[in-house]
């Protein structure tokens, strides 16, 4: 092993080394001959897009943005490449930018970014309302509260985070109003009048759609993790966090090798979530016990939010209702259900 490690080094020693004439050997720094490294695409307006790379990089050919958006200016800033577009984004839709960039010793990259439109009118919204353990009449639904208007376009919701997830979903374009209620339900029968509504809140007549709120279906789903996962919102898939959950039923005690939340992707799950600052636990690391316990919800004994009361992002925001409380559509009772 160490006779490979001293070969290996003098490998890379003489790679960085380039003989001059009369001059004897010059180093050339290792990082001066790799190309750059795409490191994010943001969105900061309608019509301004910014790469970041890991060094000062210029476009090697104009880029493009598929579906065809023009692109009106490019203009190095440091680190970054800001695209300034003729028109703006709509909000929601994918696009995939493609470009080959290079840098300053003409090293080049190619790169294909997806992102998603640009929204200026996101509503303020919240998590409010979940069932987890759904039964055949009344399969898991999750309630989403507007709490100021806006337009639904690109918001997406997870099972897990944007980015360790189980399922997601995006909303299409919906203006909504301060009070409005979206229900999304994650086990559908898959029958022709679960529509996903955009033009009337009485458009559905799926199992617990209701013609007070907007109701959208995850074509497909079989439901959420009855006992432990993540629930979450993001401006886009690709976009900031809005607001999550988390719930188990487990223990620190109960694995372990994943911190007791039983795998590692839900540990991943939540430990992305907490990263993000979606989730604040009560000690140095993250663990079951800072989770809401769905143990004694049903499908009518709902997981609801304290709608009086600040958002802590921890699960003394969440309690119980008793069984047949649940109030998806409607106000949140403020019952707690007592075993």
């Amino acid at each position: 092993m160490k006779k490979d490690f001293n070969f290996l080094c003098l490998l890379l020693l003489f790679t960085a080394c380039a003989c001059t004439p009369g001059n004897g050997p010059s180093i050339t720094v290792l990082e001066e001959i790799f190309p750059p490294v795409f490191l994010s695409l943001d969105q900061e307006s309608e019509d301004l897009i910014r790469l970041t790379f890991d060094k000062e990089t210029e476009f090697a050919q104009p880029p493009r943005i598929t579906p065809e958006m023009e692109i009106e200016k490019i203009l190095p800033q440091d680190n970054s490449i800001l695209l300034y577009l003729s028109s703006s984004q709509e909000p929601g839709k994918e696009y995939i930018l493609q470009g080959t960039v290079k840098d300053k010793r003409g090293n080049r990259m190619q790169f294909l970014a997806p992102f998603y439109g640009f929204n200026s009118k996101l509503p303020n919204i919240i998590l409010n309302e979940f069932t987890t353990l759904g039964s055949t009449t009344h399969p898991d639904v999750t309630e989403l509260k507007i709490t100021e208007g806006g337009n639904l376009a690109g918001l997406t919701l997870f099972e897990g985070t944007r980015d360790i997830y189980s399922l997601r979903f995006s909303f299409p374009s919906l203006e909504v109003e301060a009070g409005d209620y979206i229900l999304f339900h994650w086990k559908p029968q898959g029958i022709e009048t679960e529509i996903d509504e955009t033009v009337s809140k009485e458009q559905s007549e799926g199992i617990d759609s209701c013609s007070e709120a907007w109701d959208f279906w995850l074509k497909g789903g079989s439901g959420l993790p009855g006992n432990n996962g993540v629930i979450s919102l993001y401006s886009s898939p690709s976009g900031t966090l809005l607001d999550a959950v988390i719930y188990s039923n487990r223990t620190s005690d109960s694995d372990t090798s994943y911190l007791g939340f039983g795998s590692k992707e839900m540990m991943n799950k939540a430990l992305s979530l907490v990263e993000q600052g979606g989730w604040i636990a009560a000690g140095e690391r993250i663990a079951p016990e800072d989770a809401v316990n769905p143990s004694s919800s049903t499908a009518t004994r709902s997981i609801c939010r304290w709608e009086e009361q600040e958002d802590t992002n921890t699960a003394l925001d969440w309690y119980i209702v008793p069984t047949g409380k649940y109030s998806f559509g409607k106000e949140n009772s403020t019952e707690v259900y007592s075993p």
